[in-house]
């Protein structure tokens, strides 16, 4: 897919049956562009208006950060930018040490943040509410995401 359909030549087609039926259908990329940048629009609209209705609109110096598969998509940028009438970049997770190769991508950087914002968070409670534990680092992720698993 595609974020801005003037990227996408309009001849280029794809079989779509084995998302639906399992019958042949072709569909044009640029088709689904359309429809692509439609739902992006809408979405960047909804959130700028959420911006300004917080009471920050314009004061964005930084501009906007996309994270999730989603901000991989060609043309991302460029829509978002004219949506929030503000630089935009996309977000990868950084900081992280070890075999990260499989998670530098932006699909997980939110997640990363997360993970990163909950050790911080566990390391500054005090000493009375939380004793100190002698393990490592990993552990702590590891009781953090057990605790949302099923």
């Amino acid at each position: 897919a595609s974020a801005a359909q003037d990227m996408v030549d309009e001849e280029d087609v794809i079989d779509v049956g084995a998302i639906s039926d399992g019958s042949v259908r072709k569909v044009s990329r640029r088709f689904i562009a359309e429809i692509v940048e439609a739902r992006l629009s809408e979405i960047f609209s909804l959130a700028s208006g959420e911006i300004e209705k917080q009471g920050f609109r314009g004061v964005l110096p930084a501009g906007v950060v996309l994270t999730g598969g989603t901000a991989q998509l060609r043309g991302i940028r460029d829509l978002a930018a004219k949506s929030f009438d503000s630089p935009v970049r996309v977000g990868l997770p950084d900081g992280l040490s070890g075999s990260i190769d499989s998670i530098s991508g932006s699909a997980y950087a939110a997640g990363a943040g997360l993970l990163k914002w909950a050790m911080a968070q566990t390391e500054e409670l005090p000493a009375a509410r939380s004793p100190r534990r002698r393990d490592g680092w990993g552990s702590r992720v590891k009781s953090f995401v057990k605790a949302f698993l099923p």
